[in-house]
């Protein structure tokens, strides 16, 4: 008796519990614009959804207009049609009135304005008239309707309703079109909406992408669990899903009509944060070992860890070593009868030695990697399909690394390829309009002179997340936004509002963003024996967000206009010249940029802290706006000639001809020719090399070159260009070149010869090396002693590199500000002509 009544009990208990889950289970449906169809239980709400639209703007596809009038699936059964005012882009009344004979059991709902309108005998057409100061509630079966007056605008005759609309504890609001600018916040809060708790509310999209104001409407006027965007089209600005995305990490944003979304009920919750991750309790915003003894083995190392989007399949990275080789394998876990099964290594990764898996946001492709390429598998009804590696341009003949796709399909790879960078760079993968692909570095913003690796794309593409070693440490990960109109904000180190992601000791990548959007997961190296996941809080991202838009905009690299890449004139206190452009802190800018006469055309030489790499960059103004830097094949020390038709560099490797000294090429419109070595070295081998290179108006050469009892063998020289030849190079007198261990170098000579610019550290500074000084050239071709250029330009830190702009205002030069970091310095020219009148006076 006792067991017949405990299954009696189980029994009732599972009907009870199915059939409240079924009542509050909710799905919504986007049908256009501003419609949608909502599905509470066995409710059916159409709010806003018949309409037809505008010809030359949107209009609602015809088949979906020809299933609503026709009361077709989905829209047959509809309990409640709600329209919020009589805009044609949100009610056609012909459709209502052929829906509502097609459906005799529906009830409209609207203004007391339309329903005057369309009022027939019948109880089903159903009318509202509050106030600005009070709301009017009425019940329709089982669904209770609050009509809220919502101003379209100052003196709009059409007439807004806001709703709020309850059913089985479920609530949803739709403001219409709603002009916040009608109310001040205390008149709004005076609704009490946001007390109300709403589940879903429905708000017009540019609300949610613009300033404090109206985030104070919506986050505390209104509120809500689930935040939908409405009004896709019909308005300025057009539709941003990344701002908003960025705004409100939660709202939902549908990307074609009739795609539904499924809110998650309190058991789905409850599921995500339990059981679909192993039972962890879950992170805060320090990261912590994801599933230790699970996951997280101590006898192996887990690479990443990635979850298919309902949570109930994951796919981890191993690296196992024995006998010093090294293998890699992927395991998988299914979630399944309530429960993880065993851990096992995935079919398609058995005796295949591949890494990194990869999810595709749909959980449809599986990307990993194989002995430096990237490879795809493709879900099946059985399992997965055969591996393919994926083609080129996301292959190449380089060691390929990680891969990682937006939910819109693209793809972003870090790729050791040739033309990056550094040792590694993050690339992004372009389809162009013959369907074509084609791989984009992404520039010195997402890459540096060293490695940059394992990209992460957010599935709304609104954030990328990679790996640095740009700090000059072990790899750290950092975060850059998208601000839209792919500009992206300066990257930042995700420790950067306090979160703790980053181990300084210890080497992070393998990104991933859990399906829920709840957790980031990531890999830590901390040892050669310890490498496991970790996971940590997404909310995170949000202070990051609002620090990277606040404080590290693109906006200062990106849309450079004016002189100077536009920055701003420096005065008598010299200042570091355009930082994060040119003067980047993790890397030794060896020597002054050489701006073209025209202004338009700069190139400058950037080295790695470990002189490993070496680069010459280059930017053009088109249009009075700057492009982003981008490598030049003219390999080091480059710089103009003062006319600006030549350009002069070093090379680099024996091929090029290094070992011959500067060649140069010549102007040719907008490019440039081949080169012409100099053959200084060939003509004059005593001087062995030739650095430093500087050139006057009638072509005479200053140089820095062998010269024995001089610092390190090398002195400065002058050789004049007669008849189209350089003479006999001739060491300057001893007042420039001091015999013995007092370093001159950098020379720069004044296009009109006037005076010369060099570093020397005769000074005899242990900790300064070298100063910044001047000579002046008299009439009778002597020098005058040379005299330093003042506390203003010479610090106790090293000086080099000095050059006059060819506009004769400025002053570059550069500065160590550590040992791995040297700036581009400018000041006011001035210091020059004050020099100059001194000199004159003696």
């Amino acid at each position: 008796m006792k067991r017949t009544a405990i299954i009696v009990f189980l029994i009732l208990s599972y009907f009870t519990v199915s059939t409240y889950a079924q009542q509050n289970k909710v799905d919504v449906s986007y049908v256009g614009n501003s419609g949608f169809l909502i599905n509470i239980g066995d409710k059916k709400i159409l709010i806003d959804a018949l309409f037809k639209g505008f010809e030359g703007d949107y209009i609602l596809p015809q088949k979906i207009q020809d299933k609503l009038i026709n009361a077709k699936v989905p829209f047959d059964d509809v309990d409640l049609i709600l329209v919020t005012h009589a805009h044609g882009d949100h009610v056609d009344l012909d459709m209502v009135k052929q829906y509502m004979q097609n459906n005799p059991k529906t009830v409209f709902a609207s203004t007391q304005q339309l329903i005057n309108v369309l009022t027939d005998s019948t109880n089903r057409w159903i009318g509202f008239n509050p106030t600005k100061e009070k709301p009017e509630s009425k019940v329709i079966g089982d669904i209770k309707i609050e009509a809220f007056y919502l101003p379209h605008g100052p003196d709009s005759r059409i007439i807004n309703n806001g709703f709020l609309i309850t059913v089985n504890g479920i609530s949803f609001f739709h403001t219409g079109d709603v002009d916040f600018d009608q109310f001040t916040f205390e008149e709004f809060q005076s609704l009490q909406l946001q007390e109300r708790k709403i589940d879903l509310s429905f708000i017009q999209h540019f609300y949610l992408t613009s300033d404090s104001i109206s985030r104070q409407f919506v986050t505390k006027g209104i509120g809500g669990k689930y935040i939908i965007p409405i009004h896709y089209h019909f308005t300025t600005p057009i539709f941003d899903s990344i701002l908003i995305k960025q705004n409100y990490p939660e709202a939902i944003l549908f990307n074609e009509e009739l795609q539904t979304w499924h809110m998650p009920t309190k058991n789905d919750e409850k599921s995500t944060l339990g059981e679909y991750y192993f039972n962890q309790p879950p992170p805060g915003d320090s990261a912590v070992v994801f599933a230790p003894g699970i996951i997280s083995l101590s006898n192996r190392l887990e690479s990443n860890i990635v979850f298919n989007p309902d949570g109930k399949e994951c796919y981890f990275g191993v690296l196992e070593i024995k006998d010093r080789q090294v293998s890699c394998k992927i395991y998988q876990s299914i979630f399944d009868n309530n429960k993880w099964t065993e851990q096992t290594e995935a079919p398609f990764s058995l005796n295949q030695n591949i890494s990194d898996p990869l999810l595709s946001a749909d959980g449809q492709k599986l990307y990993f990697n194989k002995e430096g390429d990237i490879w795809m598998i493709n879900r099946i009804s059985d399992g997965w399909s055969a591996a393919e590696k994926l083609p080129a341009p996301i292959n190449s003949d380089a060691y390929e690394g990680n891969i990682t796709e937006s939910a819109d399909g693209v793809i972003y790879i870090s790729s050791r390829r040739p033309e990056g960078f550094g040792g590694i760079d993050n690339w992004r993968i372009n389809r162009l309009p013959d369907q074509s692909l084609q791989a984009e570095n992404l520039g010195l913003l997402m890459n540096s002179l060293y490695f940059d690796y394992s990209p992460f794309i957010a599935p709304d593409g609104s954030y990328l997340i990679f790996g640095s070693y740009r700090a000059l440490r072990d790899g750290l990960l950092y975060i850059s936004f998208n601000e839209g109109d792919d500009n992206w904000t300066i990257p930042i180190n995700m420790n950067r509002c306090g979160a703790k992601v980053n181990n300084a000791t210890a080497h992070h990548s393998n990104p991933s963003l859990s399906p829920d959007g709840k957790y980031l997961f990531f890999r830590r190296h901390e040892a050669d024996t310890v490498m496991d996941v970790y996971w940590v809080s997404a909310e995170i991202l949000k202070p990051l967000k609002e620090k990277a838009l606040q404080e590290y905009s693109s906006q200062k690299l990106t849309h450079l206009k004016g002189d100077y890449l536009g920055q701003t004139p420096p005065g008598n206190i010299p200042e570091v010249f355009a930082p994060g452009i040119v003067s980047i802190a993790s890397t030794i800018e060896h020597g002054s940029p050489t701006f073209s006469p025209d202004g338009n055309e700069v190139f400058w030489q950037v080295n790695s802290a470990n002189q490993k790499t070496i680069l010459c960059l280059t930017m053009r103004r088109e249009k009075n706006v700057w492009t982003a830097p981008k490598i030049s094949p003219y390999d080091s020390s480059p710089v103009f000639s003062p006319d600006g038709y030549r350009l002069y560099y070093l090379p680099f490797g024996e091929e090029n001809g290094e070992k011959d000294g500067p060649h140069f090429v010549e102007k040719e419109g907008e490019s440039w020719s081949s080169p012409v070595c100099m053959d200084l070295i060939k003509r004059f081998p005593e001087i062995k090399a030739v650095y430093n290179h500087s050139f006057t108006n009638s072509g005479t050469l200053y140089f820095l070159g062998h010269a024995e009892g001089y610092w390190n063998n090398f002195a400065i020289y002058r050789s004049e260009l007669i008849d189209g030849e350089y003479a006999q190079p001739e060491l300057l007198p001893g007042s420039i070149n001091i015999p013995g261990e007092i370093r001159n170098w950098t020379p720069f000579i004044a296009p009109d010869e006037s005076y010369l610019l060099f570093s020397s550290s005769r000074a005899k500074d242990k900790n300064d090396t070298g100063d910044i000084y001047i000579s002046f050239r008299n009439v009778d071709g002597d020098w005058t002693s040379p005299v330093s250029l003042g506390e203003e330009v010479n610090s106790e830190r090293p000086e080099r590199f000095p050059s006059v702009t060819p506009d004769g205002k400025y002053l570059f030069f550069s500065r160590f500000v550590s040992k791995y970091n040297e700036d581009v310095m400018w000041v006011s020219a001035e210091i020059i002509d004050e020099l100059k009148v001194k000199n004159n006076k003696k």
